[in-house]
């Protein structure tokens, strides 16, 4: 289905976004959004709404235990609705009395048009209240006036939106009669395609009955069989479903969330002092005197826990596997070293040092997988760097850019929807900014943010450029000392120049090996190519004479660096520890 539809993102109050999630506010961990879809009858019998309202309830219960917390991730609800009259009301009204929930609209229709579809004054308000409530409202793509006094083309928007519903939610909650289909978009026709494409799927019985349930595996339920609504091929071993999807992604950011094993933090606080306070001050965010007209407190305070909890996970696991780099292939040369020794001098100890050092890099690449510290540094890494931008995109006035930079991960990558889920929830958090002079955002987009990029690539660049051309001289002396030794060694053999010459190309083939998988030279290229492109963009935005020219500068300056961070965590991910 195609997605790529129009967004528009509605105020909303964010003072309680980690309220009843077990999640502490200001701790910078992410709860995860769990997302409710909706779909049901618009009309029931008065007698049944009771009985109804308690079902709903039993239902959400239900969902709950599908997704558990745990003592690191609390989960949210987010109702994914039309807001239609009945059912969508009934489902979004339960949802939104649990603390800390959410709610994204889909519209089949613009709002005026569908605003024609409720029957009554106060329904048309109800439904207007809700979407000041929305974090996120979609509309159909292609909605043309015409088009929606057009029963057909009309049909075929609800049909779009219900479709919409099934493919953004983690479990679809349906309130259904029992029978078949009778009309395109309608609820026997959504349950249908959700079933048939395995999203999890609770069903209310409105006319009464126990609960139905189907989770994408196995049989369709009789219930849903016998109405007609169909059915679905087999899964075979190994098929991944919806649900292990978002059990999966739960995962993620549950790990992501979790205080790391290794020493991490001081007094238990997770943004309290720590042994990286010093890499952590150098790299954090950031963010000038607030300029004349510009109060940028509320937007820092907004982000920094964040942006703060993922810089310092960066930072760390960086750390952590560079070390682990440094040490396989440290102990591969030595290994060779030892083995010489061993055999040229005949003392067996050696190869007992061989073997232990050959434990060691097997157990630095088993400990090192199983820690995830390579994935752990580039998603967090990654994410940090979002979360850097988000606060001059909503400086800006780019408030559609919910989705940032997450949009080239692709479905190929494991990771990108838990990042996508966290970086959602953070935005949809956001505080509401006021828009100061045009002057004052130009200065405080060029100098506070755009500049800092500039300074970071061009110093990263140097970096790289100086690790790679150290890494690149030691590994020539070692090759020019071997070549030494060889003629030596032709001309007056002895053991000390054999063990030289057997062992020093593998420490210089070590050091190759650790500039090549840092991929120092790579780095030190792309970071100096993207300072020369930021300086441009600056230009752009310093020169900006309208509002909608900053925004567009803007936004081009964040695709410039999404796409640089895309790339680096695409060259990256593999990239990690490994024997040999």
């Amino acid at each position: 289905m195609d997605v790529d539809v129009g967004q528009s993102l509605r105020s909303h109050d964010p003072s309680d976004r980690n309220v009843g999630t077990g999640v502490s506010p200001g701790s910078g961990t992410v709860p995860f959004a769990l997302r409710v879809g909706i779909t049901g009858h618009r009309h029931f019998p008065p007698e049944r709404l009771d009985a109804l309202h308690n079902q709903i309830g039993i239902a959400l219960d239900r969902v709950r235990a599908l997704f558990p917390p745990t003592p690191d991730t609390g989960v949210v609800l987010t109702a994914v609705s039309a807001l239609a009259e009945g059912a969508d009301r009934l489902v979004v009204d339960a949802v939104l009395a649990t603390a800390g929930s959410r709610l994204e609209v889909v519209l089949p229709l613009r709002e005026q048009a569908y605003l024609a579809d409720f029957e009554t004054q106060s329904s048309k308000e109800r439904f207007l209240e809700l979407c000041n409530k929305a974090s996120l409202m979609v509309t159909a793509p292609e909605v043309r006036p015409e088009d929606e006094d057009d029963p057909e083309k009309r049909s075929r928007q609800y049909e779009w939106a219900s479709r919409y519903v099934v493919e953004r939610c983690d479990v679809l909650l349906a309130l259904w009669d029992g029978k078949g289909p009778r009309g395109t978009g309608g609820t026997a026709e959504t349950l249908r395609y959700a079933l048939e494409h395995r999203v999890p799927v609770l069903c209310i019985p409105t006319e009464g009955g126990e609960l139905l349930e189907d989770l994408g595996s196995g049989e369709i339920d009789p219930g849903f069989r016998r109405s007609g609504i169909g059915d679905r091929h087999r899964a075979t071993a190994g098929d991944t479903t919806p649900i292990d999807q978002t059990r999966r992604s739960f995962s993620g950011l549950d790990s992501y969330n979790r205080v790391p094993h290794l020493i991490f933090t001081g007094n238990n606080n997770p943004l309290g002092p720590s042994r990286f306070e010093q890499e952590v001050a150098a790299e954090t965010m950031y963010l000038p005197a607030d300029p004349p007209g510009i109060d940028l407190a509320e937007l820092a305070d907004w982000v920094r826990p964040y942006y703060v909890w993922a810089d310092r996970r960066a930072l760390m696991f960086e750390r952590w596997y560079t070390i682990g780099i440094w040490v396989s292939f440290g102990a591969a040369a030595l290994a060779v070293l030892a083995a010489a020794l061993g055999a040229i001098f005949e003392i067996k100890a050696f190869l007992g040092v061989e073997l232990a050092l050959l434990v060691c890099i097997g157990a630095v690449v088993v400990f090192g997988r199983r820690l995830h510290l390579h994935d752990q540094w580039i998603n967090s890494r990654f994410l940090a760097e979002r979360l850097r931008s988000a606060v001059f995109l909503n400086a800006a006035g780019l408030g559609d850019r919910r989705d940032s930079g997450l949009q080239g991960l692709g479905p190929q990558n494991e990771y990108a929807d838990w990042l996508r889920r966290a970086y959602e929830f953070v935005w949809d958090s956001r505080p509401d900014s006021d828009s100061p002079r045009l002057a004052d955002l130009c200065d405080l987009l060029a100098e506070g943010w755009i500049q800092p990029q500039i300074d970071y690539h061009k110093r990263k660049s140097n970096t790289h450029e100086s690790r790679e051309s150290l890494l690149l001289k030691l590994s020539l002396a070692l090759f020019a000392l071997t070549f030494v030794l060889a003629i030596i060694h032709i001309i007056s053999p002895t053991k000390s120049v054999s063990v030289l010459a057997i062992s020093l190309p593998a420490f210089g083939s070590s050091i190759a090996g650790v500039s090549a998988h840092l991929q120092y030279h790579r780095h030190a290229v792309v970071y100096a190519g993207m300072a020369r492109h930021l300086e441009f963009v600056k230009q752009r935005i310093k020169n900006a004479y309208t509002p909608t020219t900053l925004r567009a500068a803007a936004s081009d300056a964040d695709l410039i660096m999404a796409s640089e961070q895309r790339d680096w965590i695409g060259v990256m991910r593999f990239l990690d520890l490994e024997v040999g």
